[in-house]
């Protein structure tokens, strides 16, 4: 399935979405210690994006492969390492119908608890709340990105093109709060999903 690249304002119905499918998570995965958090443009009230709901599940270590088949019964992909340089980090998707009937896409990323990746993330979603200018900034690079990535067929380089003009702009936000700077290789998304 192709990614679609188009800008979209937030909408206010973000947060309860994102609950909707972290309760429904939850009772999938009953008594693992499990750590969830909404992250990603969804999460950062204000800020436009794809749309997607980006949610970072952290597990007990050693328990992904009981948790993976878990995921697939309610209607997630089978989970696949993110990236060559990230085996520690997997991605999986489903898409669910809102309350009015809108396809809404959901990713999945999964490490175990303690993964230096998940606090990143979350630092970075942090400042982004806090940080009007660096919101701002942040959200004309989607906006470029996306708007460039559109006209692109090939579905990778199509990924490469949306990456490529948003991360060193979320790279340098980063290295103004001293977040850490991750170097993309190959056609997967990097670890953070702004």
């Amino acid at each position: 399935m192709s990614e679609i690249y188009t800008y979209r304002p937030y909408d206010e119905s973000f947060p309860e979405l994102y609950n909707k499918e972290r309760i429904y998570i939850e009772s999938a995965l009953g008594p693992y210690e499990i750590q969830i958090e909404h992250f990603g443009s969804t999460a950062v009230p204000g800020l436009g994006g794809k749309g997607i709901i980006d949610i970072y599940l952290a597990v007990p270590q050693g328990t992904k492969e009981e948790i993976f088949p878990k995921l697939v019964d309610i209607g997630y992909s089978y989970p696949r390492i993110n990236t060559p340089n990230q085996p520690e980090r997997h991605f999986t998707r489903r898409e669910h119908p809102d309350r009015e009937g809108e396809i809404r896409t959901y990713h999945l990323h999964i490490c175990d608890h303690g993964y230096s990746g998940f606090d990143d993330c979350m630092r970075f979603r942090d400042h982004l709340r806090n940080n009007l200018k660096d919101r701002l900034r942040y959200e004309e690079a989607k906006k470029i990105a996306a708007e460039q990535a559109s006209i692109i067929e090939d579905p990778c380089q199509k990924q490469l093109t949306y990456i490529g003009l948003k991360y060193p702009v979320i790279d340098a936000i980063k290295e103004s709060y001293g977040g850490c700077i991750y170097t993309y290789v190959g056609c997967a998304a990097p670890t953070t999903s702004f």
